[in-house]
């Protein structure tokens, strides 16, 4: 229920297409503006709880793939976003009862064929920079669920105080901002939450080394104590 459904797929006229269902009550970013430049907490930790339950089938989602032109497949375990970002979370319903639904794969990988087949060229970068972790930037092609999670984080923080965890400043480079800036701890932003809260939102953005959510499940079960 937390992914955007494919209703319909083809072919016309040369051109492949797929019908995605319609999320009438837009994006979260919709929900930002509409709110004044941030939500409320409990509001912004359900819909955040929502991308992370979303995201805990998608990385651990069973798939076969097609890994050479002959047409001969392999099976796959666990697929990776890489985009999680504000625009890419659609919702469906109104008020409290608003349904978050993740959409635009465009990125997506199935991380446990890394290596095997070539559709990521080495040293490409994707995803919204905002959105990123510095180790998507590292190591792109072979990441993994970790990176999902500190988005979704990301994500949260920005429902939660209107700006993303870096201040990613026009003119400069977001690229050297994500490798060489640590993300601001969201208290500093002014915003009113529970310091517990926000140390686990903290923690969990800290991609100066290891990041501290491996999965979506782990992040989603800290939240929940403020649901």
């Amino acid at each position: 229920p937390n992914i955007v459904r494919i209703q319909d797929s083809g072919e016309a006229n040369g051109q492949l297409y797929f019908v995605m269902e319609f999320c009438e009550a837009g994006t979260v970013e919709d929900w930002i503006h509409k709110c004044g430049g941030c939500l409320p907490v409990p509001m912004a930790i359900n819909l955040a709880c929502q991308v992370l339950d979303g995201l805990e089938y998608y990385h651990n989602a069973t798939l076969k793939m097609k890994i050479d032109p002959e047409g001969d497949e392999d099976e796959g375990r666990g697929l990776v976003h890489r985009d999680i970002k504000p625009e890419n979370i659609l919702l469906t319903g109104s008020g409290e009862h608003l349904t978050a639904k993740i959409a635009d794969f465009g990125l997506a990988k199935a991380f446990s064929l890394d290596g095997r087949y070539g559709l990521t060229r080495t040293g490409i970068v994707g995803g919204t920079l905002a959105f990123v972790c510095r180790q998507q930037i590292l190591n792109y092609k072979y990441v993994s669920a970790e990176v999902d999670v500190w988005s979704a984080c990301a994500v949260l923080y920005h429902m939660l105080c209107g700006n993303p965890p870096r201040n990613i400043r026009r003119g400069q480079s977001a690229l050297r901002m994500v490798l060489e800036e640590k993300p601001t701890p969201i208290r500093k932003r002014g915003v009113k939450i529970p310091s517990k809260l926000a140390k686990i939102i903290d923690r969990a953005l800290d991609d100066s080394g290891n990041l501290t959510y491996r999965s979506a499940g782990d992040l989603k079960n800290d939240l929940m104590k403020f649901v």
